[in-house]
């Protein structure tokens, strides 16, 4: 969940004329590039700075350089997501194939909704960007007991007021600490690959608790989680990762 938040569209490599070398690290740099991110083309953040003594060998100018290596990181991040967004499945029974990654998806959804209902209904009803977050406000402020520095118009905006009522009506958190610590951890801390004694074990241990495997079965199943295990044969599943 996030509230004022600024999407840059691109990077910008730009080369900084040095008048003379300077100490930069331990080394004398003769070459300064700035990297910024901007907005339809605009430069709106210096994001890095990079200093040299000269240019790389087999490139031009040291923003083309740069240029090309952010270019392979980007490449690499990317297909670093492609792999933790690639399916983990099951089979649950003969011919039917579960995903436990899009399950864990739709778990972590449905607590999401729970804690901020407002936020998601005017979501859901496509209101405004604005009206949405007006709504997100509401239901922070509800469940933390404050919210951010607001200005002045938003207090006297109707709507507005009429959302943080209701989310004051009952305040607090919806989601339990458990329920975020099995779905948060489902597949980061891989308890889907895990047999009930260990998963037990595993969970009484991160949360304190002193509950039976079919007590953590329960909870689990209400949240609709399916572990390789208990879905049935294992399919496919890749090292659990973050």
């Amino acid at each position: 969940m996030l509230h004022n938040l600024v999407l840059y569209a691109g990077l910008k490599c730009e080369a900084v004329p040095l008048r003379k070398r300077e100490l930069i690290g331990g080394i004398k740099a003769k070459l300064r590039v700035e990297v910024w991110q901007t907005v339809g083309g605009v430069k709106k953040r210096l994001a890095e700075t990079w200093w040299a003594t000269k240019v790389p060998k087999g490139h031009e100018t040291l923003a083309h350089f740069i240029g090309a290596y952010l270019k392979e990181e980007a490449r690499q991040l990317s297909a670093q997501a492609d792999k933790l967004n690639s399916p983990i499945t099951a089979e649950k029974s003969v011919g039917e194939i579960v995903d436990i990654r899009e399950a864990t998806k739709q778990a972590s959804t449905e607590l999401l909704r729970r804690d901020y209902p407002q936020f998601f209904r005017a979501y859901d009803n496509h209101l405004s960007a604005d009206e949405q977050r007006k709504a997100y406000i509401a239901d922070l402020t509800g469940n933390m007991g404050r919210g951010p520095a607001l200005d002045g118009p938003i207090w006297e905006d109707p709507g507005f007021m009429g959302r943080l009522a209701t989310a004051l009506e009952k305040p607090g958190w919806k989601v339990s600490a458990v329920e975020w610590e099995i779905a948060g951890g489902w597949i980061p801390r891989g308890y889907y690959q895990m047999r009930p004694e260990e998963l037990t074990r595993e969970l009484n241990t991160r949360t304190g608790m002193n509950l039976s495997a079919e007590a953590w079965r329960k909870r689990i199943a209400a949240l609709q989680l399916p572990n390789i295990f208990t879905a049935g044969r294992k399919e496919h599943v890749p090292p659990p990762s973050l």
